[in-house]
């Protein structure tokens, strides 16, 4: 969710709302225990995944939250709601006013919603996965809580879409449910959350600092998904329609499986929030097929990142030349079970679970490649200083505290080099350098130094360069990642993953 706020100019634009301050994060009571004791920042990686982990530029405890996470937080936080019949047949009244009348009642009211390939009656449906979702009784109270706020604060469409996720989900599986559940609580976060410092009086470092930072939180949370898609949720659903299998599971089911394991294995928080007991099926283990015409690398190319498979011409008739003779829809990391199981023997350190361990780092391995700085800096910078984000001026007050600083001495002098006036009044000529004889290039060093200053990134010597294994200490330019190179190396993860 955007919030809107007056511009420099008079006019309005668009930026994140601030969610959290970095380095703290919310308690979000509807997590399990194993989820909380993953996300904990005393937790260390095995050494399967230590090198995933330690290539990963940001911070860990940015990496376990998300605004998910806090938005169910807050709502927890509401006070009690009336009874959810009371709440329906409100909600109901305020999204359909011209049919209550009509039908007599809002338990009544039948509608057919072509967006969500629903119709029945909205009413009775969000009672049915209210009454289902007590056995998760804080899910259910969160509904409640979500709903009383919405009811009051949402407009007569949104509360359409509202009922129309639920009536949607009602029937279904209790994934479904959840799945809906994270869905409406994301129109929560205008009203939950605080609105970013605005920019009309003389800003404060720590006022644009919370800027950069709520902006990071939303790129984040993006780059998460779409990294998600490209090294998971796609390759599954490709590898499932080239074997003539069903892939209308992988969203619903699936999806919980992986998140589960990146969680347990990276620490690694998606917006999406994982359902432990949910059953593992709709998986595939991807990597143990060779793709025809090399479909899998060519989805997972920098150009199409967070593509569908069938957004990419290429793919869109996948086929398998060879792969596994014996497997299903449930067999992924391990055959069956559900996702905390494939979860906990991931992240088991018992001699036993090594080959489950070796499998599942060459799953995690590639997503992890999208968090290194020399790939999610660039772009993160270019997200910061877009249009529609503008805190280009927020970059360049930060710049010029640090150059001013007691740090400042490292950026005069080997290795990054002077630092010249142009750069010093500019975050983009600061961190991007270019010759009468060269591209652009862009100064991860620099970048490195400037976001840790922030609170973005995390201290040197936790990182690791991806690419040459030493400590990332950012002393040298760096190139935007080459696809010819990467393309290659997750090959060559992938059938290690597979022996």
């Amino acid at each position: 969710m955007l919030q809107t706020r007056q511009s420099r100019d008079g006019g309005k634009r668009k930026s994140p709302s601030f969610l959290v301050a970095i380095g703290g994060g919310a308690t979000n009571s509807l997590q399990p225990a194993p989820l909380r004791k993953w996300f904990s920042m005393a937790r260390n990686a095995l050494p399967e995944y230590a090198p995933a982990a330690a290539c990963i530029c940001v911070r860990p405890e940015l990496m376990a939250q998300s605004k998910s996470g806090t938005i169910i937080a807050q709502l927890m936080r509401q006070p009690q709601p009336p009874q959810f019949h009371s709440l329906a047949r409100d909600g109901m009244s305020k999204a359909w006013p011209e049919l209550v009348p009509e039908f007599g009642a809002p338990e009544m009211v039948y509608v057919q919603l072509e967006e969500f390939e629903a119709e029945g009656f909205p009413y009775q449906a969000a009672v049915e996965v209210h009454q289902d979702m007590a056995k998760r009784h804080q899910w259910a109270e969160a509904l409640s809580r979500a709903l009383h706020l919405l009811t009051r604060s949402e407009s007569e469409c949104s509360l359409r879409t509202i009922f129309g996720l639920l009536l949607h989900a009602a029937g279904k599986c209790q994934a479904a449910k959840v799945r809906a559940l994270q869905m409406i609580f994301q129109h929560c976060t205008p009203h939950l959350l605080p609105a970013l410092p605005s920019e009309e009086a003389e800003g404060s470092l720590t006022d644009g600092r919370k800027r950069i930072q709520a902006a990071t939180e939303e790129f984040l949370d993006e780059e998460k998904d779409r990294a998600f898609t490209t090294y998971l949720e796609e390759p599954t659903e490709m590898c499932l329609e080239a074997m003539g299998q069903d892939s209308l599971d992988v969203n619903v089911h699936g999806a919980n499986t992986h998140l589960a394991v990146l969680a347990s294995t990276l620490a690694v928080r998606l917006p999406r929030e994982p359902d432990l007991e949910d059953e593992s099926k709709g998986l595939a283990p991807f990597l143990d097929f060779e793709f025809a015409d090399g479909s899998l690398e060519i989805l997972q190319r920098p150009e199409n990142f967070g593509k569908k498979f069938g957004a990419v011409a290429e793919c869109r008739e996948p086929s398998i030349r060879s792969g596994p003779g014996l497997w299903d829809t449930k067999s992924w990391l391990q055959r069956g079970g559900c996702a905390k199981d494939s979860a906990r023997k991931a992240a088991s350190s018992c001699k036993s679970a090594a080959p489950m361990r070796a499998k599942a780092k060459a799953y995690v391995e590639p997503f992890a490649q999208v968090f290194t700085a020399r790939r999610f800096l660039p772009r993160l910078l270019s997200y910061l200083t877009s249009d529609e984000i503008d805190l280009g001026q927020d970059l360049n007050t930060e710049l010029q505290a640090l150059l001013n600083g007691a740090e400042s001495d490292a950026f005069h002098g080997p290795p990054l080099g002077p630092v010249t006036p142009e750069e010093a009044a500019s975050c983009q000529q600061f961190l991007w350098s270019a010759s009468d004889t060269t591209r652009p290039q862009f100064q991860l060093g620099r970048a490195i130094k400037l976001f840790q200053s922030i609170g973005i990134v995390k201290s040197s010597d936790q990182m690791i360069d991806s690419e040459s294994g030493c400590q990332c200490d950012g002393s040298a330019p760096s190139s935007l990642p080459n696809p010819e190179r990467d393309s290659v190396k997750r090959r060559r993860i992938g059938k290690q993953g597979a022996k």
